[in-house]
């Protein structure tokens, strides 16, 4: 009985294929983007790195769309180098990453991978949606101070002002030197 069962199962599975019904498989994509954004100074930071798998090693077969667009005069602002796990931006002399220069309230904006075509996978965009890759920040400013005065021996703290410091990421190299405990 319960061989009879399974085999009018079976073939009502046979008659729905030979139908020619489709049925949904899940497939995993060919090329995947990690979802990191790293920050970007606007005019200093000279590389975007884009990690994920599956874009192949030749950099001529891989077209990028980006939100907002990396483009002037119809050619794209950066130079491109991929291994199968990573993509390079290199920024090209005399550009910049784009920033939210448009309004004066915005300290960043995000840059959104829109596309990605890598002809060994198909001419169609391997993305499902954007995928943010970077945060563009303004670079630091530092307000200069000339009335400041400091004392050898007496001053043990100074304070320096200016905008877009992060906390853990900047650094200050001074000329001369400081040299601690001297």
């Amino acid at each position: 009985m319960l061989l009879g069962s399974l085999w009018c199962v079976f073939a009502a599975c046979l008659a729905f294929v030979a139908r020619g019904q489709e049925v949904e498989m899940e497939v995993a994509p060919d090329v995947e983007v990690t979802q990191r954004p790293q920050f970007l100074y606007s005019t200093i930071s000279p590389k975007l790195r884009i990690n994920g798998k599956g874009f192949g090693k030749d950099p001529s077969g891989i077209k990028l769309d980006f939100i907002p667009a990396l483009v002037k005069r119809k050619a794209p602002i950066y130079n491109l180098s991929a291994t199968d796990t990573v993509l390079v931006l290199g920024l090209r002399k005399g550009f910049q990453w784009p920033s939210a220069t448009t309004s004066p309230d915005e300290e960043s904006s995000i840059l959104f991978l829109q596309s990605i075509v890598v002809n060994q996978h198909g001419p169609q965009n391997q993305l499902t949606s954007p995928v943010p890759v970077a945060t563009i920040i303004e670079p630091p400013s530092v307000i200069r101070g000339e009335e400041k005065i400091i004392y050898m021996t007496a001053t043990t703290r100074f304070l320096i002002n200016g905008t877009n410091f992060r906390e853990g990421t900047t650094s200050l190299v001074f000329a001369p030197p400081l040299v601690k405990d001297v």
